[in-house]
């Protein structure tokens, strides 16, 4: 009998879901991010990141902006998502000169430290590539980014900037950025 109960106690504990992970700090930034293992397209991935809120605070695809934060962003990638790539902030104008003109970030932050891995932005094999992701953390280019289509799907990060507001535009920003 107890062989019975026990057996029965850990198919219960197996079918209880593991804890949801919370978002981790980022001292450099003073941001908390997440990674979301769902695979969702570059637009749905950003509508569902800026649907989410950590601790009354919104959240957007990850935007990074300074070398601090990147190497901070590449350690997490191996400990939060080792071998998913996920999407990133990262845009391009339609009217951008390929492959590496007019990029900017979708909530309209200055684009100006990059971390593209080596031959990205690239168009690969012709393919219109106007959103960015960064690889996952055991890739060789780990962390780095690269350029890829909209109609991808990849898991994706999120951000949570504390001095932005819940309320915020969502394409107003990207239509701000090519004006």
């Amino acid at each position: 009998m107890k062989r019975f109960a026990f057996v029965v106690l850990i198919s219960l504990v197996a079918l209880v879901p593991a804890a949801i992970a919370q978002p981790r700090y980022c001292p450099a930034t003073g941001h908390f991010y997440e990674v979301v293992h769902v695979a969702l397209n570059w637009a749905d991935a950003r509508a569902a990141a800026q649907a989410s809120t950590f601790s009354g605070v919104a959240g957007d695809l990850v935007t990074i902006t300074s070398a601090a934060e990147q190497a901070w962003f590449e350690a997490f990638m191996v400990a939060e998502s080792p071998f998913e790539h996920v999407h990133a902030g990262g845009i391009q104008d339609p009217g951008g000169a390929e492959p590496g003109g007019g990029w900017g970030w979708a909530t309209g932050e200055e684009w100006g430290f990059t971390a593209w891995y080596s031959g990205e932005p690239n168009q690969y094999n012709g393919t219109n590539e106007d959103t960015m992701f960064i690889f996952a953390g055991v890739h060789a280019g780990g962390g780095k980014w690269a350029d890829g289509p909209e109609s991808q799907s990849r898991h994706y990060a999120i951000e949570y900037d504390p001095t932005v507001p819940v309320e915020r535009s969502t394409w107003s920003g990207i239509k701000a950025l090519y004006k």
